[in-house]
């Protein structure tokens, strides 16, 4: 696709990889603490390996940003004291954010006419 990154989602190695993935897009406006993570890519059942777990899931992510040359057009992943953040390029959008947006303004529409 021209100028657009798109990954496609079996490269991300499992569920939990996919997870990661998509809450670090949904909450790119900040860092993410590693306990908040946890909760959410295991809300049922943290083992004590929880942090193994993560720590491969992210350094796994890691590798695929650069693996795909993403870095290069502006994405970026950082990993620093307990916290994790993933900022996309400065004209990046999301689909599902975009989605809603539509969804938004037909809904104006609608209540306007």
């Amino acid at each position: 696709m021209d100028g657009q990154i798109v990954i496609d989602e079996r490269r991300f190695r499992g569920k939990q990889g996919r997870m990661l993935f998509a809450y670090l897009v949904c909450e790119r406006s900040r860092p993410v603490a590693k306990e908040e993570l946890a909760s959410v890519l295991w809300p049922d059942e943290q083992s004590d390996a929880w942090e193994a777990a993560l720590s491969a899931l992210t350094s796994r992510l890691a590798a695929l940003l650069a693996s795909e040359g993403l870095e290069d057009l502006g994405m970026s992943f950082s990993r620093q004291f307990g916290q994790y953040q993933l900022k996309l390029p400065s004209d990046g959008w999301v689909d599902i954010e975009a989605g809603n947006s539509a969804l938004d303004r037909a809904e104006a529409a609608v209540r306007n006419n």
